[in-house]
């Protein structure tokens, strides 16, 4: 039977084995005990699959990493967010910044402008969900020029979110908000 998608069965797996339309084991994880004293069916997850510094557990892992490349490499980043404008920048403490996510997204950058301060090294950034109330960060930044970036590459649920600056003194604004540029993979 041809498998289009990575799998790992381990030739221990005594339950796997013994279903006539499983398909066939491709690891063998034991090499030739053929028993995991720690799990004597082979079906455990943990204790056979990812027993430490055999093939299934390197296996499994290495399959984990392509199928997350392959997927991250095959979707469109997308601008979520984005409140900069052509306008004067004012200094200072610009308050609070709010934001909406308008769906699931996978975040892979965040974006704050920061004209006013001196050249110093990149903070932090964060996003609070006022609607779970959950924290998202901090996710530490990077330096391009005056703007400050971070790779959160991590999931946030739609909603509304303040945008938190670990230097609000310097961060760039018009009175209305903080500028902010918000980049993912939008989540469907």
């Amino acid at each position: 039977m041809p498998v289009e998608v990575p799998y790992t069965t381990i030739k221990e797996d005594l339950i796997i084995g013994s279903l006539p339309t499983a398909l066939d084991s491709n690891v063998n994880n034991f090499s030739n005990t053929y028993i995991n004293l720690f799990d004597l069916s082979g079906h455990n997850f943990i204790k056979s699959y990812m027993f430490s510094d055999h093939d299934a557990e390197r296996q499994i892992l290495e399959d984990i990493v392509n199928t997350i490349d392959k997927l991250s490499s095959s979707y469109e980043i997308t601008e979520i967010v984005n409140t900069y404008n052509i306008l004067g920048v004012a200094c200072g403490n610009p308050g609070t910044t709010l934001v909406t996510i308008p769906q699931d997204v996978y975040i892979t950058e965040i974006s704050t402008y920061h004209w006013c301060d001196g050249g110093q090294p990149a903070g932090t950034h964060s996003l609070y969900n006022l609607n779970s109330f959950l924290m998202y960060g901090p996710f530490s930044g990077t330096t391009d020029f005056r703007f400050w970036v971070s790779s959160p590459n991590t999931y946030v649920p739609g909603g509304n979110y303040e945008v938190i600056d670990s230097e609000p003194s310097t961060w760039s604004h018009t009175y209305s908000g903080g500028f902010v540029r918000i980049s993912g993979i939008l989540c469907y």
